[in-house]
């Protein structure tokens, strides 16, 4: 399983990207489903990875193609490196032995990171993709993984995930 962008600026009240979300958030769910997708992967011995976005402020300040998502992010200082923001939320932070991926910078967290090394290291074959939107990072990713051969599932948020929305392939 894949996690994309479980961070504070998200994810918690005090994030600068909360109150963006929090209606949305709140009306389909989405921490206690990603928590209990989360819990599922670990109890049935799932290889999880968690990726996580974030930008120093060299790249705030010297980016001269600056995208309009990457405006927003820019502008209030999403996802800076090092800050309490850009720390994992408490309730989807990874465990002993879950791999975290190096700080993704756009959309597609297996275009300019290390996440298909780490799992063709794991023999990683099926990946669900899940995360905070959908329609961005997670959309472009889970494309990408299939694109490069892996077996790829996302999750719904609308409603409580089934008892085998995460199962193990034998």
């Amino acid at each position: 399983m894949l996690l994309i962008d479980t961070v504070n600026d998200v994810f918690s009240e005090a994030g600068k990207a909360y109150r963006v979300y929090k209606e949305e958030f709140e009306r389909i769910g989405i921490l206690e489903n990603l928590k209990t997708l989360l819990a599922r992967a670990r109890e049935q011995g799932c290889p999880v990875f968690h990726a996580p976005m974030s930008y120093t402020e060299s790249d705030y300040t010297t980016w001269k193609h600056v995208s309009g998502v990457h405006h927003e992010m820019f502008d209030n200082r999403l996802f800076a490196e090092g800050s309490w923001g850009a720390h994992f939320h408490p309730d989807l932070a990874p465990a002993d032995g879950e791999i975290v991926i190096a700080p993704h910078k756009n959309i597609d967290v297996l275009a300019n990171t290390d996440l298909e090394v780490q799992m063709r290291q794991q023999d990683v074959e099926y990946i669900a993709v899940t995360g905070m939107v959908g329609t961005m990072c997670v959309e472009s990713t889970a494309r990408s993984c299939m694109e490069h051969g892996f077996h790829v599932t996302t999750s719904r948020t609308r409603q409580q995930p089934s008892a085998d929305a995460l199962h193990t392939t034998p």
